[in-house]
């Protein structure tokens, strides 16, 4: 089948992988435009645009696909279908209605949950214990076309949302190939989706990740986990003294419910050798991994030895 594949992040490249290794035509990769990346800030190429040219692929780059030029470009490639992963643009009517078989969309929930910008994210959040992938024909009300392809899969409970991101990206890819050849087929089936159950992942923001100790345990851990590893489950740790003041990323976490001793939230109950107790709204949170703001990343041993935390001190705003 001869398309024209739209994609951006790294979450895109599973999907051009596999449409090439199933012997489609990629007329084109469109992508966005190189961006300054990491700690140097040095522009650098999007992880579809390396991908294609690994690939031996045409590469176009643009701040903008709608525009009359790049429209018209893609409309004399002829493609059958345009297919979209994790693109990070919105397409218009006329990309919308320029191939036979429509723009083919892989989104990383099974829909109509989790339409939006975030959806790997919002799963864990909200503590789900399954997601999936949906394929759909795009139309102009986001996330809103009809379902060509739904597959699943359970969360782990310590999976983070990089970590769910790779395994959705290839459930994704495969869940693509064979649907382009059911299409290709004619058996491709259409399923409406039942707008009563749809819920709206929002884009999230660094702000999302502020960690409030009064929260259970439980509800911290998924927003440690969901915010791994960006934006980050970001909080405050002040000694009982007043005089150490620090602004932290919490990366791992474990969650306690049960019993125990009572604290106020936020309030750092034990130092082990190897994590942080600390209070929450209920049960205790125990601190595996984190990162001082512009230090490296440390396990909690590695942070009690450097910082010497201790009973009393606090995590976020208690005791003020």
């Amino acid at each position: 089948m001869k398309l024209v594949f739209l994609g951006t992040s790294e979450f895109a490249v599973p999907s051009l992988r596999a449409v090439v290794d199933k012997k489609h035509t990629v007329l084109r990769v469109v992508t966005q435009p190189d961006r300054p990346r990491g700690r140097g800030q040095k522009a650098g190429p999007p992880p579809t645009k390396i991908a294609a040219v690994e690939l031996g692929l045409p590469v176009l780059q643009t701040e903008d696909v709608n525009i009359s030029t790049i429209a018209a470009e893609i409309r004399g490639l002829e493609p059958q279908a345009i297919v979209v992963v994790s693109f990070g643009q919105k397409l218009g009517e006329e990309l919308l209605k320029l191939a036979p078989l429509g723009c083919l969309n892989v989104h990383a929930s099974v829909l109509p949950r989790y339409r939006g910008a975030s959806p790997i994210h919002h799963a864990i959040l909200e503590g789900q214990k399954r997601t999936g992938v949906s394929i759909i024909r795009l139309v102009e009300k986001m996330d809103a076309g009809d379902i060509l392809g739904t597959d699943d899969t359970e969360i782990g409970p310590d999976e983070t949302t990089g970590e769910l991101s790779v395994r959705l990206a290839d459930l994704g890819s495969k869940l693509l190939v064979s649907t382009l050849d059911a299409l290709k087929k004619g058996t491709a089936t259409a399923v409406r989706q039942d707008e009563k159950i749809a819920t709206y992942a929002k884009k999230l923001t660094k702000a999302d990740g502020e960690i409030d100790w009064r929260w259970p345990a439980s509800r911290i851990k998924d927003l440690v986990r969901g915010f791994s590893p960006w934006p980050g489950a970001q909080t405050s740790v002040r000694s009982v003294d007043g005089r150490t003041q620090l602004r932290v990323t919490i990366l791992r976490s474990e969650a306690e419910m049960n019993g125990g001793l009572t604290a106020e939230p936020g309030r750092v109950v034990e130092v082990t050798k190897n994590a942080l107790r600390v209070a929450t709204g209920k049960g205790y949170l125990r601190v595996l991994g984190i990162q001082p703001s512009g230090k490296r990343s440390m396990t909690a041993s590695e942070f009690i030895r450097g910082y010497r935390p201790g009973v009393g001190d606090w995590f976020g705003k208690g005791g003020e």
